[in-house]
């Protein structure tokens, strides 16, 4: 999970991620241990909620709990929002549910759906009536698609503006949005979407090209034509795919009709190129992810069918080479190749399978050239 909040945070310049972690982590472990509520808010404040969540998911489940109960103002919605799934699906119970439901309302919609289908039946339903009409609407619409589709990652705050409006009215538009609390404007967006009547996308206008225009240029004169309209039932590998090929840095969300419901940002999009990459890469290997939160028990249980497979082919093998000792008696060079052939088989065949499922992400192995790769 990622938000779009901005923090002006400085970074360390002297001290590396790994060892920054490593040196707040042993003191925070510590404060937790000698319970200083007030020393673990010093260690974390002005800490990028990014670092905070890092920090979080490298404690034990213990101390996890103990940081929670010292301090668990620490855990705001931007750092909930950082957070890895199952280590929020572990700490929502934890927390109050008037933590939960602030949370929700002031992350962006996406982030708020991904919060909320994380809790259990009985929260989510408690969470969602504290809820106001609006954002309770909005996260239901966003929980009525499938998961990992278009419609669950985008984010229905967006800014659009009819055709005939110049830069300058658009900008006093978006000031004036902003001055009453920003309630129509997402806390992180990239480009201006040009609607007709119908709200309909017609174009869009970078904000870096919004600012350099003078005020009374047309925004038509200066939108550009959008590459890719996204459909919410749309996988999100295909936009992740969409998102690279046309270096995207938003894309535009339209219901059946074709008018405008949302947008996806491109932070979006970069975690679920991760997770699409290590989905592929744990497939290559027949395993499933090994969170921090998973057991040796609940691990085991993952890795061990396709041990079981490799066993069952392995002892195939060795039944088919049985049939064959009285010739590998009389010819004891045999035996000393069977190794050699078995080890350069198995790497041309994962060298093989990684090329393949590669060409498969990148579109570069189509039904159009599959002969010709076989």
């Amino acid at each position: 999970m990622s938000d779009g909040t901005k923090n002006a945070q400085r970074p360390n310049l002297n001290l590396g991620v790994g060892e920054l972690n490593t040196r707040n982590i042993d003191a925070i472990r510590t404060a937790i241990s000698r319970k200083k509520r007030e020393v673990l808010s010093a260690l974390l404040t002005g800490e990028h909620p990014a670092d905070i969540a890092d920090i979080f998911e490298q404690l034990s489940s213990d101390d996890r709990l103990s940081m929670i109960d010292l301090a668990a103002y620490i855990l705001s919605p931007a750092v909930l929002a950082e957070l890895e799934d199952e280590v929020v699906e572990d700490v929502l119970p934890l927390l109050e549910l008037k933590q939960i439901s602030e949370a929700v309302a002031e992350l962006d919609s996406d982030d708020a759906t991904q919060l909320i289908e994380e809790l259990d039946k009985d929260q989510r339903a408690e969470v969602m009536a504290n809820l106001s009409t609006r954002d309770r609407e909005v996260v239901e619409a966003s929980l009525a698609f499938d998961e990992e589709t278009a419609g669950r990652l985008m984010q229905r705050e967006f800014v659009a503006a009819p055709e005939f409006w110049n830069a300058g009215q658009t900008i006093d538009h978006m000031r004036s949005l902003s001055e009453k609390g920003g309630e129509s404007l997402p806390d992180l967006f990239f480009d201006l979407y040009i609607i007709d009547s119908r709200f309909h996308p017609l174009g869009y206008v970078p904000l870096s090209r919004l600012v350099q225009c003078g005020r009374d240029t047309a925004l038509k004169k200066v939108m550009l034509n959008i590459p890719a309209l996204i459909d919410p039932k749309m996988d999100q590998e295909d936009v992740a795919y969409l998102f690279e090929k046309y270096d995207l840095i938003s894309a535009p969300v339209v219901d059946e009709d074709g008018r405008l419901t949302g947008m996806i940002t491109v932070d979006d999009m970069v975690e679920v190129i991760q997770e699409e990459n290590k989905e592929d890469m744990l497939a290559l290997a027949g395993v499933s992810e090994a969170g921090l939160t998973d057991t040796a028990f609940s691990t085991v249980k993952a890795r061990a069918p396709w041990l079981l497979v490799n066993l069952i082919t392995a002892l195939g093998a060795s039944f088919i080479i049985s049939l064959f000792k009285d010739e590998i008696t009389k010819l004891v060079a045999l035996a000393v190749l069977m190794p050699i052939v078995a080890s350069l088989g198995g790497n041309t065949g994962i060298q093989a399978l990684t090329v393949a499922i590669r060409a498969l992400v990148t579109r570069d192995l189509t039904p159009a050239n599959t002969w010709r790769v076989v």
